[in-house]
């Protein structure tokens, strides 16, 4: 199986909480993902997308949200839905 690749404009997570979790190199990481090492050190200074960091913190062993915590969400919420969840918990 092959690691997703990832789409242009894809929202990203910092690589940073992965690395700590999981206390690998770059090297290392690459070998368990998948990903070049030179992609996995541009994702340090750009951020993961989504749909790599889905796929790396599960080739770790974790789920993604163990990782990124609430930032790992597949839409940001926005003013409007926040606002229309508080309405919905009045009625």
């Amino acid at each position: 199986m092959f690691p997703p690749s990832p789409k242009r404009g894809e929202r990203t997570l910092p690589l940073r909480p992965l690395i700590d979790l999981t206390c690998i190199s770059y090297a290392e990481l690459s070998s368990t993902t998948g990903y070049p090492a030179k992609t996995i050190g541009a994702w340090a200074v750009r951020g993961v997308p989504m749909s790599a960091a889905d796929w790396m913190a599960c080739r770790c062993g974790f789920h993604p949200i163990n990782v990124w915590g609430p930032a790992f969400q597949d839409e940001p919420h926005t003013p409007a839905e926040e606002t229309a969840e508080n309405l919905r918990t009045l009625f």
